[in-house]
């Protein structure tokens, strides 16, 4: 879902409960927030670019998960493939939010492109349909439209919700973004003094959000 409201020369828009960009992707602090502890990385990356990276790892479980399915599908039975693509999907879903890393967001931005992913899929699901699978070219096809609509973000939620709260301090899109600019600082050896005020301001903001609203 892309958010049309957000001027055309930037990324994101700031609005009272956070940051939000052009993917649809809403994280909890605020420009200001982020200059008073990173303002190092943010003097060599732009925000707009580190939000960029951030939501494209986001979308890494889906990414992921497009390019995989096709594979289990040739070489397993539908239901063992069904079965492998949604728990390799949830694993994806419960460990990313700690691991990201610029070379790999980059492998996974163009990995994101449409136009690949609908001709691998226009090929397997021929493939399958000419040996009359049936059921493997319909599971294709659903997959694929929940997958690239984001559709199994928001089923995955209802799984790994709870365990991501135990395992993080930071609602995921938070967790990405900070370990993003924590990453950036150690690549390019800049001190980040004030790091621990990320996790107490993001906290104290979005738990202000939730008794708001």
């Amino acid at each position: 879902m892309r958010i049309t409201s957000i001027p055309e020369d930037s990324y994101y828009v700031e609005l009272p409960n956070g940051l939000t960009t052009a993917a649809g992707t809403h994280y909890h602090t605020t420009e200001a927030q982020l200059r008073s502890w990173a303002e190092p990385v943010l003097r060599e990356v732009p925000l707009d670019t580190l939000l960029r990276r951030a939501d494209d790892w986001l979308a890494a479980p889906r990414t992921a998960t497009l390019w995989t399915l096709p594979a289990l599908l040739l070489a397993l039975p539908t239901v063992w493939a069904t079965a492998g693509a949604v728990m390799f999907f949830l694993a994806w879903k419960l460990l990313y939010p700690a691991y990201a890393s610029g070379p790999v967001i980059d492998v996974f931005r163009r990995a994101k492109s449409g136009l690949a992913q609908g001709l691998v899929y226009a090929g397997v699901l021929s493939v399958l349909a000419a040996e009359g699978r049936i059921g493997a070219v319909i599971v294709g096809l659903l997959s694929f439209v929940v997958l690239r609509w984001g559709l199994a973000d928001l089923l995955a939620a209802l799984f790994v919700h709870r365990a991501q709260s135990a395992l993080y301090p930071l609602p995921a899109a938070d967790q990405v973004l900070r370990a993003l600019i924590v990453r950036t600082a150690l690549q390019r050896r800049l001190s980040l003094p004030e790091l621990d005020r990320i996790e107490r301001s993001i906290f104290d903001f979005s738990t202000g959000n939730e008794q708001s609203d």
